[in-house]
Order: structure tokens, then C-alpha cells, then sequence
């Protein structure tokens, strides 16, 4: 669909009507369009508890519609481990970074998402249980080179 036709919409509505009461991710490349889409998921008529697994710490929108953020993978299986949830995160969430514990800087770990999708003995016991449906946004953008995130 072309830029300003309601994809975001389109996904919100039929997320509404074929998961109202599941598990849902949204990935998104960038933090304005993962504001926007909470809006808009929002309007149309979500309710489920919303997680943003992004750098934002603090926004006025994103806390009048309810959403928590995180870029803790143990605070977000916590938040959005089991039951209805929509979690919408930034492509990001998903790239593997460098250890903050590794004195030596050489280490990598796991992006928080994929760190809470599959890491539960090493977040203390906590995990999430997979999703029911995914939706990505700019999908083209994830295709190409192996090492995208």
C-alpha cells in the first residue's frame, strides 16, 4: 500500500478482528511510527495491555494510552510474558549489542526481545510465550543483507 493509504490502520482493524483477545507484535523502524501505531491501534479499538520495547523512557502519548516501555528483556517477559498483549517494538529490539558486563567489550548479547522470547534461564525463569501473529511494518526494509537487523 502507498505512503498515507492506512496500512497501519488495516493491520490495527484486522489484528482487532482476527486476534482481539491474543498475543500480538508489531515491529517498527523507527520511534515516531511505533508512537503513532499505539495511536492507532488505540482509536480503533485495542485494549489489550500494550509494552514497547524501545529507547523511549518517558512520552506524554505513550503514557495517556497506557503503554509501558522497556528495553529490559526481564522487565518485558514480566510485563508481556503470558496473555492478550500487544508489544510493539523497533527493529532494534531485535540486533543483537554489546555486553555491559563484559569488561573486556568484546562480549554480545542478545537483543531484549529475542532475549525474552528465548532466554528464560538466563532472565531469571522469566520468558514469554510466542506470538499469535506478527506484523511488519516497512517490511521491505528487512530484506537484503544477512547481517540487517
Amino acid at each position: 500500500m502507498a505512503t498515507g493509504s492506512g496500512k497501519t490502520y488495516t493491520a490495527a482493524v484486522s489484528m482487532l478482528d482476527l486476534h482481539r483477545h491474543g498475543r500480538v507484535l508489531m515491529m517498527l523502524p523507527t520511534l515516531d511510527l511505533l508512537v503513532q501505531a499505539a495511536e492507532a491501534w488505540r482509536r480503533v479499538g485495542h485494549r489489550s495491555p500494550m509494552v514497547a520495547v524501545c529507547s523511549i523512557e518517558k512520552d506524554e502519548v505513550l503514557d495517556r494510552l497506557g503503554v509501558r516501555t522497556t528495553t529490559n528483556p526481564i522487565q518485558l517477559a514480566l510485563w508481556a510474558g503470558s496473555g492478550p498483549v500487544i508489544v510493539l517494538a523497533t527493529y532494534a529490539s531485535l540486533v543483537d549489542r554489546t555486553d555491559l558486563n563484559d569488561p573486556s567489550g568484546e562480549r554480545r548479547v542478545r537483543g531484549p526481545l529475542e532475549a525474552a522470547l528465548a532466554d528464560g534461564d538466563a532472565l531469571y525463569g522469566q520468558k514469554m510465550a510466542p506470538f499469535d501473529a506478527a506484523v511488519i511494518d516497512e517490511a521491505h526494509g528487512t530484506a537484503g543483507d544477512l547481517g540487517k537487523p
